[in-house]
């Protein structure tokens, strides 16, 4: 019998990072058998790593939502069932994959499984959703209804199948509320989410200090994705809205700065792609 590994395509999306400082290798070994998918936009180096891997460098970056719905067509053609999806800061506690097997084991007949994610102590991973906004966390340790919940995309153990289906709202949310899409699409196939006893710290870009050039690029790809999650959940319009207004108003604020506001009208009600 094939163990879960052999069955898994691991999905990681690489930006600008030098291989060496990442502690993805030591985290990977744990998936002895498994296949390993990576994506770069041109400006990473090859990693040297010794599992079977594929990289992808075609020098551009459409964002994580396409790469995960193109990854999910690999793994359809490589007949791999699973799909792992990562991120480049993903730095797990050892023996991290049992939980995994064990939670598929015990929920096999969900669509996806999905540790727990803090940032702090700040729990970020699952939430409840409501008229299209994060509503607080959610229970702890109950299997969710996709749709009702969001998973984050980090961690997220999801059947090849179930994500294929929600490759046209992935594109529409490339970056930020591609994991608002996903769940959204998943619970519209009836999916649910089983949890996996894992909780692991995740890395917030909201906290990180950037230069303003980086902080009104990120929220061009918040409003843009905010528009397109809009058109994926049917979500009130004025509630998304007032999201991405408030959030525009306070960045302005916080950093003297107008252009913020610019970009919820350019990127949000206009829809202009960044």
């Amino acid at each position: 019998m094939r163990s879960l590994a052999d069955q898994v395509l691991v999905v990681v999306p690489l930006c600008r990072s030098r291989w060496s400082e990442l502690a993805l290798e030591e985290a990977l070994a744990a998936l002895v058998g498994s296949c390993i998918l990576f994506f770069d936009n041109g400006e990473v180096e090859a990693p040297a790593f010794a599992l079977p891997w594929r990289l992808i460098q075609d020098g551009t970056n459409p964002g994580v939502g396409p790469r995960y719905a193109q990854a999910a067509r690999v793994a359809k053609e490589c007949g791999l069932p699973y799909l792992l999806l990562l991120d480049q800061d993903f730095a797990p506690p050892s023996e991290w994959w049992q939980a995994f097997e064990t939670s598929v084991q015990t929920h096999p007949r969900s669509q996806a499984w999905a540790p727990r994610l803090v940032c702090d102590d700040i729990p970020l991973s699952p939430f409840r959703l409501h008229r299209g906004r994060p509503a607080g966390a959610s229970p702890s340790g109950e299997i969710l209804l996709a749709g009702e919940h969001v998973v984050l995309n980090s961690g997220l153990l999801i059947r090849t199948d179930a994500l294929l289906p929600a490759a046209d709202a992935l594109a529409l949310c490339p970056l930020d509320f591609s994991d608002f899409a996903l769940s959204w699409e998943l619970g519209k196939q009836g999916g649910c989410i089983a949890p996996i006893a894992l909780t692991l710290e995740h890395f917030s870009s909201t906290h990180a200090r950037t230069s303003r050039a980086s902080r009104l690029a990120r929220f061009a790809w918040f409003a843009h994705g905010a528009r397109g999650w809009r058109q994926v959940s049917s979500a009130p319009w004025w509630r998304l809205a007032g999201w991405v207004g408030g959030r525009a108003v306070k960045l302005a604020w916080q950093n003297r700065d107008v252009h913020f506001l610019q970009i919820a009208w350019t990127h949000f009600v206009l829809g202009r792609r960044p």
